[in-house]
Parts: C-alpha cells; structure tokens; sequence
C-alpha cells in the first residue's frame, strides 16, 4: 500500500500507483471519521474527501487549533504516583449537562467530576467509555505517572466573566520507573463550558506522543465518551504544540415566562 501525508492547504499525491482497482483511505486524527473512496486507476485521478466530525452520543465534537500553551502558577498540594486533590473553580463550569464547582485533580494526567477521587486515581488507563472510575473526567493524558520535585500540577483562573477560564497545568511529570521522558500538557476549563487540552515538549518518542495514554472525554456514569485516542502515539512532536478543543452540543434556546397561573 502507498501513504502520504495532506499539506497545510488539503493538498496529497500519490505517484507510481499501478493500473488497477484500490481503496484510498484518510484519517485526519482523532476529531474525525475515516472516510474511504475506491478509485479505479486507468490514468491519473483526483479524489477529493470530506471527513465527517467525531461526535459521542451527548453532541461533544472537537477539533485541533492553534493556540499558543497555557501556563499556570499555583502549585497544588498534588504529588507523587497517585496524588489527587479537589480545587475550587471561579465558576460553574458545566460537564455533559451538569454544572459543577469543584474539579477532582489526578497525577495520572486526569480531572474528575465525580468524586471525591482519593482512592480512585487509577495509573492504569482505559479505552474510553467504561463504567468503571473514573468517570466524567476529562483525560488530558491519563497515563501512569508521577509528580516529583521537578514536577508540579498547577491552577489558576484567567479572564473576566463571562469569558472566564481555568488552566490545570501538569508540568514535567515523568512515567513510572523512568525519570527520562517527561511529559507538559493541560485542561483549560471555559466559562462556556468549552474544554481545550494542550500538549508541549514531545519528544520523538511514542510513550511521550500517547502510545500508552488515553486522550478524552467521558461522561458521569462511564457510558458515553469522546475518545480523542487510546494507546495511539497521536501528538504532534516538539516545536508543535497539540491543542485539542473539546465543544459541548449548542443549548436550546430558553426564555423566561411570567403570568398567572388559575385553577
């Protein structure tokens, strides 16, 4: 079989292909469905594709931009192979319909809503949707690692209302049993109850790239996800930074009604 890669603009070629009948296939990562065309090959020919949105059952979709790496400063009291803490945020900030005040923070590169997670922050990662915990959480890159003295989990609020957001930084968190290969990735928490995870310093290796990390969504009773990847060395490596941005379905509109009410 034959592979190339789109340039920034949608534009591939393959050359050399003999006559014959094929299938082209195209995947543009995890945001998007395959989507596959049989092309009989007499002469040169030009397939062009439109790939579907992902999308989970809820309506959450995403997509990859370009956004400069979101810093934060408060160090959280979180550390070591399974620490875990509960932080406060600066809003409601609502998850698969359900607002929440309160984010359960894991070592292991996730945010829980349901918790509290003291004992539940698993380093061992699932193919999204389970029911098992954690569930709705967020999984930046929920792997089996580990807060040292070179490392920090970070979290501040940035903005104004309503345009507020809340930066989860993980910096420098290394895997188990190998100090070598440290990752720095985020969760950005919007007012809007949009969600953008965030991904720097990866190195030309699959374990930082994600081949043993789940990258997602999932929802409270572990039924319903959007996988961005599960064990799939699915990030850009540096200087790119991989910015993934998670958006909820659009709310039906709503309006506020006043009257009497008679028997």
């Amino acid at each position: 079989f034959w592979t190339t890669t789109a340039d920034a603009t949608g534009f591939y070629s393959i050359a050399g292909v003999p006559r014959g009948t094929y299938e082209a296939t195209v995947s543009a990562g995890g945001c998007y469905d395959q989507a596959a065309q049989t092309v009989e090959l007499s002469t040169s020919r030009t397939l062009d594709f439109t790939l579907p949105k992902r999308s989970d059952a809820f309506g959450y979709t995403c997509r990859l931009e370009a956004a400069p790496f979101e810093e934060a400063e408060t160090v959280l009291p979180i550390t070591g192979t399974s620490g875990v803490g509960t932080v406060e945020l600066p809003f409601a900030f609502t998850f698969y319909g359900f607002p929440h005040t309160q984010a359960h923070v894991c070592a292991n590169g996730f945010v829980e809503f349901v918790g509290p997670a003291t004992t539940n922050c698993s380093a061992t990662n699932a193919g999204i949707p389970t029911t098992g915990r954690p569930n709705g959480q967020i999984a930046a890159f929920w792997d089996d690692l580990v807060v040292d003295t070179e490392a920090s989990i970070r979290a501040d609020a940035r903005g104004s209302a309503p345009n507020r957001r809340f930066v989860i930084e993980f910096r420098n968190a290394h895997f188990s049993g190998d100090t070598t290969r440290r990752v720095d990735f985020n969760v950005v928490l919007f007012e809007s109850g949009e969600i953008r995870t965030q991904y720097r310093n990866v190195g030309d290796d699959a374990r930082e790239r994600g081949n043993s990390a789940t990258l997602g969504i999932e929802n409270h009773e572990g039924t319903d996800a959007l996988r961005f990847s599960f064990n799939e060395a699915a990030l850009a490596t540096e200087p790119t930074t991989t910015s993934v941005r998670y958006r909820p379905p659009p709310l039906p509109p709503s309006h506020t009604v006043s009257g009497h009410v008679r028997d």
